[in-house]
């Protein structure tokens, strides 16, 4: 993720956080130029079925959210 995934259109930047007590838990930081650019990506996936082969290796459906800077 931290190689690949800043060469896709739109991606400016990504942080990989694992969770001190459960180093299996992890959270992706991703930074986009736009929610649409990140929308396009995810898309793709589903439609080419990286999606489902990135699913396939966690223990749980990944929670998703949109923030913004304060």
């Amino acid at each position: 993720m931290k190689v690949n995934l800043p060469k896709v259109d739109g991606c400016r930047s990504v942080t990989v956080l694992a969770q001190i007590e459960d180093p299996l838990a992890f959270t992706l930081v991703e930074s986009w130029d736009s929610r649409e650019l990140h929308g396009v990506h995810i898309g793709k996936l589903a439609a080419n079925g990286q999606w489902e082969f990135i699913a396939g290796h966690l223990a749980a459906d990944p929670a998703s959210a949109y923030f913004s800077e304060i």
